[in-house]
């Protein structure tokens, strides 16, 4: 299991496909997520798009500073949310 920030150099930024790699990884990371609370008892968690961009910050938080207190409120947060009763 990787701990800590992922450092990588100029050259593999660069590299063809690297961007579009790290978008399939960023948009892979809630199922992955799911696929570990979920045996916990866990609701499955959708992380809504307008929400991203927070999910992101407190992942980087939690990932690279070992901070998981704003990631665990956006859990509980996001886990709060009624997809069953339409809006009105």
């Amino acid at each position: 299991m990787l701990s800590g920030p992922i450092l990588v150099d100029r050259k593999t930024w660069r590299k063809p496909g690297f961007i579009n790699t790290l978008r399939k990884l960023a948009a892979a990371l809630p199922f992955l997520m799911n696929a570990m609370l979920a045996p916990g008892g866990y609701p499955w968690t959708i992380v809504r798009v307008a929400r991203r961009g927070a999910y992101m910050t407190a992942l980087e938080e939690a990932s690279s500073k070992g901070n998981i207190v704003d990631f665990a409120r956006f859990l509980a947060e996001e886990m709060q949310v009624d997809w069953e009763t339409p809006k009105s």
